[in-house]
């Protein structure tokens, strides 16, 4: 019964213990990815002395299967910013106060699996932080706070380009399409350019343009002895239809199609820690039906396909780290030790403390807080030019859109890239 009361004491007296990062605000979140390091605090306000063994900060990455609403660990690492270490069973005292502990994580440079969060694949990956304060009673928790990672993911390949030749009416047309660029990340304004030559006696007035995304994952059956035990899922993420001016008995006629892509799309990527899904995303480019003027609900070989790459990173902007695929957990972020807490620690994160999470500048710190030259080997030049404010992307964050436009048939302009 004792122990009971006290229990109810010690955590009625902890108030405002919460963990908190530099990410961003809500309608720019900041997205880490490898090689970035995660800079963030943890504050307790208690009104009396408490008797704990320590005070942890938790860092792991969880994926659910949302079929089977199993949630698997890819990783959980963890430090002490207070007290003794896990494997001893001493108590110590926490003055009454208001303390705030500092903490940085620094990422490999692997790449793990995206933030995935409602995503079309049935397939969820979360990366948050956590902090408990271990009493001795039990140990208390705060709430979680998500953390959105992004892996590298960019392209060396050429721009994705197909010729089709379509037969109406025992004329041919031809036609060929071609991505602007060969990578476009989330939220980029995507330009398809197609040149056609219609020998037919048929004016083509509109064409439909989807991009399809196709996950692909193992069987639940599968085994290492049996090969080709995958399974393909196709989504449609967008479907637009634009209007178009292609007469008959034309040449080289030039088209200009442009559509953005969702700010909430997951990357281009093959997951290899935990479940295995890769996914992988294309453009295909749909003539209607000319016999009727419409688009067939059954499926046409009047299909043109661009495999496209959604990246984190612009083709153009340079990539001074090496990233390598991890298929083993044989690379785990790390707890940077010795980042002291200032003294007193004050009740509130001061709105001054100038450090940037983001990978482009990714471990600026404020003047009281000291790393060692090893650490500092990690900062990028902090002159560099930043794509935007976290280094990639901004965070996805926008549905999937259906729409009619007109096609361009003025000069073709290149695809926005990404801004601060």
């Amino acid at each position: 019964m004792m122990l009971f009361g006290r229990n109810n004491t010690d955590l009625a007296s902890i108030h405002n213990f919460y963990v908190s990062t530099g990410s961003g605000n809500p309608d720019k979140p900041i997205a880490y990815g490898p090689g970035s390091i995660i800079n963030g605090s943890l504050m307790i306000t208690n009104d009396k002395v408490l008797s704990a063994k320590s005070i942890r900060v938790i860092f792991k990455c969880e994926e659910v299967d949302s079929s089977k609403k199993i949630k698997t660990s890819i990783f959980s690492v963890e430090t002490v910013v207070w007290g003794n270490p896990s494997e001893s069973d001493m108590k110590s005292e926490l003055p009454s106060g208001s303390h705030m502990y500092l903490f940085a994580i620094r990422l490999p440079q692997v790449n793990y699996p995206p933030s995935m969060h409602d995503s079309h694949f049935g397939h969820r990956i979360g990366y948050t932080l956590q902090g408990v304060i271990d009493l001795a009673s039990e140990p208390h928790f705060t709430a979680t706070v998500p953390v959105i990672y992004l892996p590298l993911v960019t392209t060396n390949l050429p721009t994705s380009e197909m010729t089709q030749v379509f037969e109406k009416e025992d004329k041919k047309i031809k036609v060929t399409a071609k991505l602007i660029k060969p990578a476009y990340c989330p939220g980029d304004l995507c330009t398809v350019k197609m040149t056609t030559n219609n020998n037919s006696d048929t004016k083509i007035s509109s064409v439909q343009v989807q991009l399809l995304a196709v996950a692909t994952t193992l069987s639940p059956n599968h085994s290492a002895a049996v090969q080709d035990e995958h399974i393909h899922k196709q989504y449609s993420i967008l479907s637009e239809s634009f209007y178009v001016s292609i007469a008959k008995q034309t040449r080289d006629q030039q088209d200009i199609l442009k559509f953005h892509i969702p700010s909430n799309l997951v990357p281009t990527f093959t997951n290899k820690m935990g479940k295995y899904i890769d996914i992988a995303y294309r453009v295909e480019i749909t003539f209607p039906n000319q016999h009727s003027g419409m688009f067939s609900s059954q499926q046409h070989l009047d299909t043109i396909t661009l495999p496209i790459t959604i990246a984190t990173v612009p083709p153009s902007y340079p990539i001074e780290i090496a990233i390598h695929e991890s298929a083993q957990q044989d690379e785990l972020p790390s707890f940077i030790p010795n980042i002291e807490s200032p003294m007193p620690s004050p009740v509130h994160y001061p709105a001054d403390r100038a450090y940037s999470v983001s990978p482009s500048n990714s471990f600026q710190m404020s003047n009281d807080m000291d790393i060692s030259e090893e650490d500092a080997a990690f900062v990028l030049n902090q002159n560099e030019s930043q794509i935007d404010a976290s280094g990639y992307l901004m965070v996805p964050g926008g549905p999937p859109i259906t729409a009619r436009r007109e096609s361009a048939t003025s000069d073709m302009s290149e695809c926005a890239t990404l801004t601060a």
